[in-house]
């Protein structure tokens, strides 16, 4: 894979910068990871932004072609103001190129706040991520809602991305549209819920991030120096974040779970950092409650929803590209998240009856 990447990577760059460049430091994997292809390297023969440590991210097989372009609205944008993020050197929707498309961004240095999802490297980072990171996540949120929102608009315009795609709306459409494919799939009832009880958006709207699990913040000496993964960004309503933020904690360790015999307490303390996320946020942007617990569903019905897809695309004799979808093995907490929240059961296959 790295070998056959590495190559046409290099064939394109020399075509899109100059002849003369090579690797100076190999394409390696970026490890940690859960949910993308994310690769290291560094050129020669460059000068200016290329000059330094540098990022791919390949994006897997469905995303749709606007994606990349979306990222890059909000990174390129929010970078220039000062916010902790990668600049965006170059997008790519074609996936002719490399087989997929992808987006290269300057390497930020530091490592993420949980270094990957390995039993080794949970229990190592679980101490820090017990105490820190609710206030740390907190502080961050508040900050990025704070964010003025008309460049992000503007630079959307200047890609031809329509306002109604970088709405936080989006998320409920793209569930709507992966249903379709094959049915609502034993998620009508959800589906139905979600629906009637759809926040309007609040009057001054937020960018979002999405997915501010801590595997997505860079660290490096107790200081934020970057945040990655902008795959679910958003503008619109702030209490998405605290939501989709809160049912990650709160499903902990799902999906990837440790030995049986430490479920039930990494359970109890993924709610604990959950709620303590939530108060925190509320001391620097006070936020309705009612929201909140809305978006904790969207995130579970999301999730499930991808799964849905994912199952009957196999059902049907699918030529399936890149790897299964990771909640794919945490079906029944998600149902039993959504049912908490929303109180409406679902009957997903492979679901908790």
């Amino acid at each position: 894979m790295e070998k056959a990447v590495r190559g046409r990577l290099l064939r394109f760059l020399r075509t899109h910068l100059h002849d003369n460049i090579d690797f100076a430091e190999p394409l390696r994997p970026l490890t940690g990871g859960a949910f993308s292809q994310v690769f290291q390297f560094s050129l020669s023969g460059t000068s200016g932004p290329w000059s330094g440590p540098l990022v791919l991210r390949l994006y897997p097989a469905e995303t749709l072609p606007m994606q990349p372009r979306l990222e890059e609205a909000f990174q390129d944008c929010l970078a220039r103001t000062g916010f902790p993020t990668p600049r965006v050197l170059l997008t790519q929707g074609d996936p002719d190129a490399l087989g997929q498309m992808f987006m290269i961004v300057q390497r930020l240095p530091g490592r993420s706040f949980l270094r990957g999802i390995r039993p080794v490297d949970f229990v190592r980072d679980f101490p820090r991520l017990f105490l820190a990171w609710p206030r740390t996540a907190a502080r961050l949120l508040a900050r990025l809602h704070a964010s003025d929102t008309s460049a992000v608009l503007e630079s959307a315009a200047t890609l031809n991305i329509p306002e109604s795609a970088l709405s936080t709306g989006r998320h409920l459409r793209d569930i709507e549209h992966r249903l379709s494919e094959f049915g609502e799939l034993g998620l009508k009832d959800g589906l139905d819920w979600l629906r009637a009880n759809q926040p309007a958006l609040p009057s001054v709207l937020s960018i979002v991030h999405g997915d501010l699990w801590p595997g997505n913040v860079l660290m490096c000496r107790d200081q934020v120096t970057g945040v990655v993964d902008w795959d679910r960004a958003a503008v619109g309503d702030p209490a998405l974040d605290v939501g989709f933020a809160k049912a990650g904690l709160a499903l902990m360790p799902a999906p990837f779970p440790p030995p049986a015999p430490f479920n039930q307490g990494v359970n109890a303390a993924g709610r604990h950092i959950a709620n303590r996320l939530h108060r925190a946020y509320e001391e620097l942007h006070p936020i309705a409650g009612g929201r909140v617990r809305y978006f904790e569903a969207l995130r579970s019905f999301l999730e499930l929803s991808i799964v849905a897809q994912f199952r009957a695309r196999r059902s049907r004799g699918v030529d399936l590209r890149g790897p299964r979808p990771p909640w794919d093995g945490g079906v029944t907490p998600l149902t039993i998240h959504f049912a908490h929240v929303t109180g409406v059961e679902l009957r997903l296959p492979g679901a908790r009856p």
